[in-house]
């Protein structure tokens, strides 16, 4: 029997993951498609496995292996598994992020299920999916909790990441590409635009063997050109993903299990490859206080310009050049303009991360609550609580979501911005989570440096205000702060803020700008999220 190659997106799920350790911590990648107290799917007897192993790189680094296993079951149904683990290093900090897929379909190569697992924190979280009819239903589990909704199948044609390429393999040209409708488990299943344009012939080594195979280039919806390089039946024989200027690409290259095994005892620093260094216009000074701050950056051409959202906004640059000016005013924030009620909707849910319906979470929102006091003040309140309540600050935890750090009391500021995200939507109060950059003491340099970091926004008085759980009482954010992108929560969000950051880790450069003699109106340049 030849097996229909119906494989998850490499690529996709390589960005989520070297994306979610850029600010998480360490993470116990577990034993290969072990899921521990979440529902295995099919119980249908595998006919025929292949299994095969891929090593990990960074920059040309070794930093991780990937396990793909393609079984033929009873009834004509396939299902196909993929973990990926990539393993990284911040201030001695051992960092992993383990991401295991699954989809399973009929003989006609219809969708019957799909599974995502998340290994960032010490309770793995998943989302399955089961197509039923016109309803999905979709299985949210953490630890020993499980949220089941129904949501309505995808309108229209779209595919599954296999067969999509597969159409794509026999369809598409260099001068006419093919788009196509996807549906990949790390987004949901909101279908997504996806380019496939054939790119020529690349040779990989195998095993010491040189092999030749057909290059494609994937466009994804964010822009991003991830390139796929397979064999005669279709099989990857290389995966390479941008991951920005400071760490190189990812590469993701087929190889027996000893060279991949081997690749995932790797570790790459990653905190140096985002360090960003300011300069001063005038003399160094410290960026943690004060009323405002203005900055030019240096911006990578290619990547979106950062947004004017919450304190930060954008000036026209007076440089004549194509240098971005920004200036971060806390408190000032920016209006709200929900496209519709789905879409201010989306910023009270419960989410695989922010995982509002948690009933820990809720009861620790409800405690730090203060009701009859104005919004304001209630966010503050809410914020306060979270930076006392995780005791156990630095990096000795991964990306949790905030059921789980609600639990724990322990993470750095990925789990300080998601536990106050879902608290402030229990309390009715719209949020999100903002990544971007924050400015510290460093070395004891005066200047101090810019590190990757993450935050939360609040829908105050209709407008979106900042607020940073990290910092303590009566700090609740400062003006060195740059904004580079938001999430609402949503796995689909969040792979995209995950691509904006990796767009320009490691090429940014930032100048703190003095005041003009005249202040400078600030536009809103761009769209605001």
């Amino acid at each position: 029997m030849i097996f229909r190659r119906r494989r998850p997106s490499r690529a996709t799920v390589a960005v989520c993951a070297a994306a979610g350790v850029l600010v998480a911590g360490p993470a116990d990648a577990g034993p290969a498609f072990a899921t521990p107290g979440v529902p295995s799917g099919s119980e249908i007897r595998a006919a025929e496995v292949e299994t095969r192993w891929y090593r990990c790189t960074l920059g040309g680094a070794p930093c991780g292996r990937m396990v793909e296993r393609v079984e033929s079951l009873d009834e004509g149904i396939e299902r196909s598994r993929t973990e990926l683990s990539l393993r990284f290093e911040r201030q001695g900090v051992i960092t992993a992020a383990t991401i295991r897929t699954e989809i399973e379909m009929d003989a006609e190569g219809r969708p019957r299920r799909m599974r995502l697992e998340q290994s960032l924190g010490e309770e793995p979280n998943a989302t399955e999916w089961i197509f039923d009819g016109a309803e999905v239903r979709e299985i949210r589990t953490q630890g020993r909790r499980r949220i089941e909704q129904r949501l309505s199948r995808p309108d229209g044609d779209w595919h599954l990441p296999g067969p999509a390429f597969e159409i794509a393999r026999r369809t598409a040209t260099a001068a006419a590409p093919v788009t196509l409708r996807v549906v990949d488990p790390s987004r949901g299943v909101e279908p997504v635009e996806v380019v496939y344009r054939p790119d020529g012939r690349e040779s990989i080594v195998v095993g010491g063997a040189v092999v030749e195979g057909e290059r494609w280039q994937v466009r994804e919806p964010d822009g991003t050109v991830t390139t796929e390089v397979v064999d005669e039946e279709g099989r990857t024989l290389l995966s390479r993903a941008p991951m920005g200027a400071g760490l190189g690409d990812l590469e993701i290259v087929v190889a027996d299990r000893a060279a991949a095994e081997a690749a995932a005892l790797g570790k790459i620093e990653l905190l140096d490859a985002g360090l960003v260094r300011p300069t001063f216009e005038e003399a160094a000074r410290p960026l943690d206080r004060g009323g405002r701050a203005r900055y030019r950056l240096r911006w990578p051409s290619e990547a979106s310009a950062p947004p004017s959202i919450g304190a930060q906004r954008l000036e026209p640059s007076i440089a004549g050049d194509d240098s971005i000016v920004l200036v971060v005013e806390p408190g000032r924030g920016s209006s709200v303009s929900w496209i519709d009620e789905d879409d201010r909707t989306r910023h009270l849910a419960a989410t695989a991360v922010l995982d509002a319906d948690d009933p820990d979470v809720v009861r620790f929102a409800r405690r730090a609550d203060r009701p009859r006091r104005p919004n304001g003040d209630r966010a503050e309140a809410i914020r306060a609580a979270v930076h006392r309540h995780i005791h156990r600050k630095g990096m000795a935890t991964a990306f949790a979501g905030a059921g789980e750090t609600v639990r724990s009391r322990a993470g750095d500021c990925t789990e300080h911005a998601v536990l106050l995200a879902a608290a402030l939507r229990v309390v009715g109060i719209p949020s999100r989570t903002v990544s971007g950059l924050v400015w510290t003491r460093h070395d004891g340099a005066p200047g101090g440096a810019f590190l990757w970091h993450m935050w939360t926004q609040a829908v105050i008085d209709d407008r979106w205000i900042d607020l940073d759980a990290t910092l303590p009482r009566g700090r609740g954010f400062h003006p060195g702060h740059v904004a580079v992108a938001v999430s609402d929560g949503s796995p689909r969000d969040i792979e995209s803020s995950g691509r904006a950051m990796l767009a320009v880790f490691g090429s940014l450069a930032i100048e703190v700008l003095s005041e003009p003699t005249e202040p400078t109106e600030p536009t809103d340049m761009g769209a605001a999220p």
